[in-house]
């Protein structure tokens, strides 16, 4: 196999081997490398030269661009296409109006002829190995015909484009006597490239009464051995507080940890800020800017109104104390720290605390402490795990207990939050698989489509990845996608376990039938990929967050547009909402009657009162009216 030894093909070429099980073994100066765990022996060349190899025989396969082969017309075999090296082979000039254009710039002199020929341009070709969108500032063109993924080198230049001319990314392919000789071989890489994928499409009214409930009444079985296993560590909590958490750390998390040792330093916190990329605090500070200010809208207000003989109204007070729950290791996720920590610091919580596990080291994940300290947190705690909940719920002589616990978790967090509530500590919402359902009609992007199904696939086994459109041209195309997309994940074994356990591709009939369906299942995250979306979206009622349009990806959602990303999962959209800033603070109506105001609804009381058999009730109005006795 050859691949590219350099430019920006390289590294996707090494990171697809790896994924496929390939190591490597020396540097890519050396002409052939061997990988130990492989039969395939790697051949490293200039992308440009690739073809040629592959058409001599001199390599079987290879990876190279669209564009090349288009360039060299080479005759090989095109095998696959491949997830990376996307960009635009372009027309572009400067926005001047009649100037004749003299001279083209490009790397691409077979494409370029061809293209200026169709179009009636008479202009001499100035072929360039690089930089050929700084050639009309030098001065040596008056256009250029170059590759670009978003554009931004060519405005930056002052060239804007006027056409596209070639769609390219990377594609592996076959010298054509191996087709014929090794064809099992080359199909075999195939299939092992595509992850044997498996696909099954329905139409909505096919769906029996046993499908129709798989959706509709899914994530509602509990382990009863996990609920016994939290029931007992609730239970032991409670009597033994800090001595039974630290058993619990031991035996769950592998770690010897002191009630002493349990919350974790100033010092600690700010020595984390040295371990994460800056680039990742930034983005953080950003979120926490934005969570901020979606937060702040969301706040309930102080109201009253007046009535003849008085006045009623709400007051509004935060809640004393709050726990975050935040995931360790190796699903952290320092995104819904913030997303739990900054809406209630907006509501004015007075003290809102955090537990994540820590390693074996008594080290908490870095992202989750920076995160922490961005988004406010009072004090954080190295606690994980059910015992940690519990911690928080009931107090312990060194973890404060607080009035509500919110965050995501394993199956054991999501079940101890359930424990909690049944002890009257307040919580978020129930937890389970996370989820998306993809609405789409002929105008949505198949490729946006498939790369949303993958993200939410990839959080786990369990996690449900649905698309339920009126085309099937778009489903088809989804499909092709979702399996050139998935090459290069690192999760891929789990999405793939995902689409097979709760996957589907679903054939509407119309977009009514789509949105019926999804008011049914209450997705977490609803997708409305479809002409007129806000017309449509006065029809969903039941949702955890809806993303409109092509763009809206629900990972922005997830990565701080704004909007929460804690929210209702298995079908509790129905009667849940999203966490968001008022799920902090206490309404308290209040009621203020004059003698006249009580004088106004006596009559009306003292009836309802008499009625349910209440007489005291009745005679608490009588006494007032009719004075002392």
């Amino acid at each position: 196999m050859a691949i590219p030894n350099k430019g920006a093909l390289s590294a996707p070429s090494r990171k697809l081997l790896a994924a496929l099980g390939i190591t490597l073994n020396g540097s890519d100066r050396a002409y052939f490398t061997n990988s130990e765990d492989s039969e395939i022996k790697v051949l490293f060349a200039r992308a440009r030269d690739i073809p040629n190899y592959v058409s001599s025989g001199l390599a079987d396969v290879g990876i190279t661009g669209k564009d090349i082969i288009t360039e060299k017309e080479s005759d090989c075999e095109l095998i696959l296409d491949l997830p990376f090296g996307g960009c635009t082979l372009v027309y572009a000039a400067p926005e001047q109006n009649g100037k004749k254009i003299n001279r083209v710039a490009t790397s691409f002199p077979n494409i370029a002829r061809k293209y200026l020929i169709s179009k009636g341009i008479d202009a001499e070709l100035v072929i360039l190995d690089g930089a050929v969108e700084a050639s009309v500032n030098a001065g040596i063109a008056d256009a250029v015909i170059d590759l670009t993924a978003t554009g931004k080198t060519l405005r930056e230049n002052g060239l804007i484009i006027k056409e596209e001319i070639l769609e390219t990314s990377a594609i592996l392919i076959a010298n054509k006597g191996l087709v014929v000789t090794k064809g099992f071989q080359v199909a075999e890489l195939v299939s092992k490239i595509q992850n044997d994928w498996k696909f099954e499409v329905r139409k909505l009214e096919e769906l029996s009464d046993t499908e129709l409930k798989r959706f509709f009444f899914r994530g509602k079985e509990r382990s009863p051995e996990i609920k016994q296993t939290v029931r007992q560590v609730f239970e032991n909590v409670l009597k033994r507080k800090d001595e039974a958490v630290a058993e619990y750390q031991l035996r769950y998390d592998k770690v010897e940890l002191k009630p002493s040792e349990s919350e974790v330093s100033r010092e600690e916190i700010m020595a984390a800020y040295a371990k994460v990329p800056q680039k990742l605090i930034d983005s953080l500070k950003l979120m926490k800017r934005n969570i901020e200010e979606f937060s702040k809208r969301e706040l309930p207000q102080r109201w009253e109104m007046k009535v003849d003989g008085g006045s009623m109204g709400k007051e509004i007070r935060p809640l004393e104390r709050v726990g975050v729950y935040a995931p360790g290791g190796t699903a952290a996720y320092p995104s819904s720290v913030l997303m739990g920590i900054v809406p209630a610091k907006v509501a004015g919580v007075g003290e809102v605390i955090l537990c994540s596990p820590c390693n074996s080291l008594k080290e908490c994940n870095p992202a989750i402490l920076v995160a922490a300290d961005i988004a406010g947190a009072d004090r954080v705690f190295r606690l994980g795990g059910a015992q940690a909940i519990a911690a928080m719920g009931f107090g312990t002589y060194k973890v404060p207990r607080v009035n509500k616990i919110v965050g995501p978790g394993n199956a054991y967090v999501a079940a101890a939050k359930l424990e909690a509530q049944s002890y009257g500590i307040a919580i978020d919402s129930p937890a389970g698989p996370s989820e998306v359902m993809i609405i789409a009609d002929e105008t949505a992007n198949p490729r946006f489509i498939a790369a949303d199904l993958l993200a939410q696939a990839e959080h786990d086994a369990n996690a449900c990845p649905i698309l339920v459109s009126t085309s099937e041209v778009i489903i088809k195309n989804t499909i092709e996608e979702i399996k050139k997309q998935a090459i290069m994940l690192p999760r891929k074994q789990i999405v793939k376990k995902a689409f097979e356990n709760n996957g589907a591709l679903l054939l509407a009939r119309n977009i009514q039938q789509a949105i019926d369906f999804a008011n049914k299942y209450a997705p977490e995250h609803l997708e409305l990929v479809i002409e007129r979306p806000f017309a449509w979206m006065k029809s969903v009622t039941t949702a955890g967050a809806i993303f409109i349009g092509n763009y809206s990806c629900e990972a922005a959602g997830d990565y701080g547009a704004g909007p929460n990303h804690i929210l209702p999962t298995g079908g509790f959209a129905r009667s849940y909402s999203g966490l968001s800033a008022k799920d902090f603070v206490r309404e308290m109506n209040f009621l203020k009657l004059e003698q006249k105001g009580l004088e106004n609804i006596s009559d009306a009381i003292v009836a309802v009162a008499e009625a349910e058999g209440l007489e005291a009730h009745a005679n608490s109005v009588r006494r007032r009216l009719e004075g002392e006795i």
